[in-house]
């Protein structure tokens, strides 16, 4: 069990590293963040892949946000994704101001191999991992994307009930600032206008 929250935190420092200097991160974590049944090491490694497509997507200079909450994905917005089982979700997005994506990109974003980088730039499995990860978590996986106004990712991982396992290394920042505040759940539902009116704008390419 682990909380998405304290794991952004203790990852602040790395990734600002593979960001680099030009990059402006920021993190926003939800109070009251609810805890997941996933392995860390997985969701660290999908997160570093988000933050550095969206590195890449805005050509090295930009803003990247990370934001943690409680979502409630209810019987209409499963009725739209059938993939998805109503319940609780914890949402991790990874966002950026990038050029976004056309809809024949985000069709194929998470296609192995499928890349819009030039050669040798990118293998095209980063998204991929990532949502291999997220559908073997039980979860759900997410785009929002316009062209010139930046894409965002969403990961829904479904909320247990149990304590977290603060006892293990990986959380060394557990103890160390609190969580920004904000509110704590939402319930997600379909929407009928453009993506980017419906969720905030945070982008990625593969």
């Amino acid at each position: 069990m682990l909380n998405a929250g304290v794991l952004l935190n203790s990852m602040d420092d790395i990734l600002r590293r593979a960001l680099g200097e030009t990059i402006e991160l920021e993190t926003v974590i939800a109070g009251g963040l609810w805890n997941v049944h996933v392995d860390r090491n997985q969701l660290e490694n999908a997160l570093l892949n988000l933050a550095i497509n969206a590195r890449d997507a805005m050509d090295g200079d930009g803003r990247i946000t990370l934001e943690t909450n409680n979502a409630s994905l209810d019987d209409a917005y499963a009725t739209v994704h059938e993939e998805v089982t109503p319940g609780q979700y914890v949402m991790i997005a990874v966002s950026d101001t990038g050029t976004g994506m056309s809809d024949d990109v985000m069709a194929r974003a998470f296609e192995p191999f499928f890349t819009t980088k030039p050669d040798g730039k990118g293998s095209g499995l980063g998204l991929s991992m990532v949502y291999g990860f997220v559908k073997q978590s039980g979860g759900h996986l997410k785009i929002y994307s316009e062209i010139g106004h930046g894409s965002t990712i969403k990961m829904y991982l479904p909320r247990v009930h149990a304590m977290e396992d603060v006892s293990r290394p990986a959380f060394e920042g557990a103890a160390t600032g609190a969580p920004k505040p904000c509110s704590s759940w939402k319930t997600i539902r379909p929407c009928a206008r453009r993506p980017s009116t419906c969720w905030s704008n945070w982008a990625t390419t593969s």
